[in-house]
Parts: structure tokens; C-alpha cells; sequence
């Protein structure tokens, strides 16, 4: 997997844009979207079973949910806790 493309999100500014895995660690996704750097906080999951949670299709494969869970993305070095770009449905590009 290289990036995923957002299909839904809670701005419609970032609907269809394409964000890049630039690095994985234990803790975090580097990912690039255009020009901004930003980070995915993994929460003890993989990055795949984080973006997962991202997906509608997969969600109502897997579980009785209805919608996605929302995981946000972070500019780097931001606080966590306030804000972010959060993503409801994608689509994964390997």
C-alpha cells in the first residue's frame, strides 16, 4: 500500500485528494497530502487496521456498524487533541 484517496471526509476541501505513506513507525504514519506533511497516530493498531476503520466497505463487512470510525491526521508536530483532517470513507491505491 502507497496511499489511499479520501472519498469522505469532515471538510469537503480534502474530498478526492490523494495522501501519500511516506513512513511507518510503532507509534505514527508520516504521510504527504500535496505539499503538507502530516501524521496518522496509530493507537497501537497497524496502519492497515487503521485505515481499515477509515473505510465503509470494509466496516460493513466486518462488523454491524453502519459507518466508518473517523481517524483524523495531524500536521506535523500539532497538537493532537484539537482539530485535524478526519477522514470518514477511502479508498486504499497499492
Amino acid at each position: 500500500m502507497k496511499s489511499f484517496t479520501i472519498l469522505s471526509g469532515r471538510g469537503k476541501a480534502n474530498v478526492g485528494k490523494v495522501v501519500t505513506i511516506l513512513e511507518v513507525t510503532e507509534e505514527k504514519a508520516l504521510v504527504k497530502m500535496g505539499r503538507t506533511n502530516l501524521e496518522i497516530y496509530l493507537d497501537g493498531m497497524t496502519l492497515e487496521e487503521k485505515l481499515n476503520r477509515g473505510c465503509e466497505a470494509w466496516t460493513r463487512e466486518n462488523t454491524n456498524h453502519r459507518f466508518a470510525d473517523c481517524f483524523d491526521m495531524h500536521k506535523v508536530g500539532a497538537d493532537r487533541n484539537r482539530g485535524g483532517i478526519g477522514v470518514y470513507d477511502l479508498e486504499i491505491n497499492y
